[in-house]
């Protein structure tokens, strides 16, 4: 049981009984309850889907429903994703790569990676809505 508390915790801001001291191996061990995490983190976005499609219109449930993920992750991959990007755009060797991705801080790179993604997220979203709601309403 401490091991799903502990992947919780790491993945997610829903609120568990919170663990300190916890060593690198005790969260490698965690990981194997991950894809368990992800598919209740899934559950809880179709569930947030069927929601606020019978409240509001699909464009605005798109938007909502990003909100829903990007917040119970805790923005933990745009985090790295901005991270990522940041250090690929700065100039120099690898040690230089590596203290950019251990800033705190975001640049411009890593600002535009994450407004491109949540966008193509959007567009995503959008996409399959239209396509389901074509489908459901036509056959």
């Amino acid at each position: 049981m401490r091991k799903i508390l502990l992947a919780f915790q790491f993945l997610t801001i829903i609120p568990v009984k919170e663990m300190k001291d916890v060593s690198e191996k005790e969260i490698g061990g965690a990981s194997a309850f991950f894809p368990l995490i992800g598919w209740i983190q899934g559950a809880l976005f179709v569930v947030s889907a069927v929601l606020f499609l019978k409240i509001f219109p699909p464009e605005l449930v798109n938007g909502l429903l990003i909100l829903v993920i990007v917040t119970t992750s805790g923005g933990l991959h745009l985090d790295g994703l901005a991270d990522t990007f940041d250090a690929v755009a700065s100039k120099g060797d690898r040690e230089k790569k590596l203290s950019v991705m251990k800033d705190s801080t975001i640049g411009p790179v890593g600002v535009i990676a994450i407004v491109l993604a949540l966008l193509l997220k959007f567009l995503a979203l959008n996409s399959l809505f239209h396509y389901s709601l074509f489908t459901i309403h036509y056959f």
